[in-house]
């Protein structure tokens, strides 16, 4: 589902599609995005944001209140993070203009943040990062998609030294007469290895995409779809290393019912996993995930169907073990109506950072955050306010300091948030005017 991030208000009150960063979701084709309609990873779309959050029918990613600014009308919104250590963070995701969305990158060292230039390729109408991974300070890459006149898609990719971002060629996959392809998802074990996951939508469907780069080029990786699937999108991808990477995402059939999807990365193919959905009555999606090992991976998204008294939606978490994929008691505060998580950073089976968003039922979304300890999940305060808020990343380089970072909304604008932890509670940090 290509979210449309054209400049609209969102009523309130619309039930809100589960996060997927910028694929689909049940079935809707995702990332096609003209420049007056580009997608944005709203991971709120059941990501289940595929690419960024593939936009739908105009929902924009969620904002969040606090004390930021926007840098300029329309303004911005954090997608991704990555922190290689306490003191060396990057972020990235886009920056809304009338003529679509803007590709941007901050840098946070401990003290400040720092704006990066990204680059782009010669005059795309538009441009977004969806995900950012940092083997160290000097060295990060970034994918997402950049955007021609025509809307038709193609992957991006950037790297960082730590002082400035160059362009990486990317190769494609055969349009075929398509909408084009992006990548929505990376993970780099280490300086010559990184994947990057995404999808490439056609006339007749949507398939996964996966590409490895060696520290030289990129290339394209064969990736397996689901039988009689006509959509299928790996939204995130976690590599314990080269030879142990998980995918998660999403796909559907006839039905246009999602269901959560996960491959493996051996080194040397994908194989397809059997995730585990909630009930088969709801679209299930999974939007983030984070492998501290070679044999645990926790990933989460969320489950959306239609109740008695409306569209519900449920965070979906689950954890695997080398073997299997596991369900776990989804966190989500009781008031809530909607909920979804979209990123995670787990240290161990037993420490993980899930982030995300939750809707009233007078439409109000909030930020959501919840700690996993190995038996359960537990939802923490989240300082940020505001009527259309969500954190769609986190990053957790150690125990007691995590980076969360997301948008909020204001009428038409958009801004961004980041709030960090340090281990007893969470608290806003400000982000400088752009």
């Amino acid at each position: 589902m290509a979210r449309s991030r054209a400049h609209r208000r969102r009523d309130a009150r619309r039930p809100r599609q589960l996060p997927v960063r910028s694929l689909v979701l049940v079935g809707v084709l995702l990332v096609s995005a003209p420049a007056s309609a580009a997608v944005l990873s709203d991971r709120t779309a059941a990501r289940p944001q595929a690419a960024t959050r593939s936009a739908h029918h105009g929902a924009n990613p969620r904002r969040s209140q606090g004390a930021l600014k926007a840098m300029i009308p329309g303004g911005e919104t954090l997608l991704t993070v990555s922190c290689s250590s306490t003191r060396a963070c990057v972020t990235a995701g886009a920056d809304e203009t009338r003529f679509g969305p803007r590709s941007l990158a901050e840098q946070w060292n401990g003290v400040k943040w720092q704006f990066g230039k990204a680059r782009h390729l010669v005059r795309p109408a538009s441009a977004l990062l969806s995900a950012v991974s940092c083997h160290d300070p000097h060295d990060c890459v970034a994918v997402g998609a950049y955007f021609s006149r025509s809307g038709r898609s193609a992957p991006l990719a950037e790297a960082w030294n730590g002082s400035t971002w160059r362009l990486l060629a990317t190769p494609a996959p055969p349009a075929r007469h398509g909408i084009g392809s992006s990548l929505t998802g990376i993970s780099c074990p280490s300086p010559s290895v990184c994947i990057a996951v995404g999808s490439n939508q056609t006339r007749s469907g949507v398939t996964t995409l996966a590409e490895r780069w060696d520290g030289r080029s990129w290339r394209i990786l064969r990736t397996p779809d689901a039988r009689r699937a006509r959509v299928s999108v790996l939204t995130a991808v976690s590599c314990s290393s080269g030879a142990a990477c998980t995918a998660v995402g999403t796909y559907s059939g006839a039905t246009h019912i999602g269901f959560a999807l996960a491959e493996r990365w051996n080194g040397t193919r994908w194989l397809m996993q059997r995730a585990a959905d909630i009930d088969s009555g709801a679209s299930n999606a999974l939007s983030g995930v984070s492998c501290p090992a070679a044999r645990t991976c926790v990933a989460v998204g969320g489950a959306q169907g239609a109740g008695p008294r409306g569209i519900t939606g449920a965070t979906l978490t689950e954890i695997w073990n080398g073997v299997s994929w596991r369900l776990l008691p989804s966190p989500a505060p009781a008031n809530a109506v909607l909920s979804a998580l979209d990123g995670a950073s787990c240290r161990s089976a037993t420490s993980c950072q899930a982030v995300g968003y939750y809707q009233l039922a007078s439409g109000q979304d909030l930020t959501l955050i919840a700690a996993w300890n190995g038996t359960s999940w537990i939802i923490e305060r989240s300082p940020t306010r505001g009527t259309a808020a969500e954190l769609f990343g986190v990053s957790c380089p150690a125990a007691r300091d995590c980076l969360a970072i997301g948008g909020w909304g204001a009428g038409d604008d958009r801004f961004t948030i980041a709030e960090v932890w340090n281990g007893i509670y969470w608290r806003v940090r400000r982000l400088p005017v752009s």
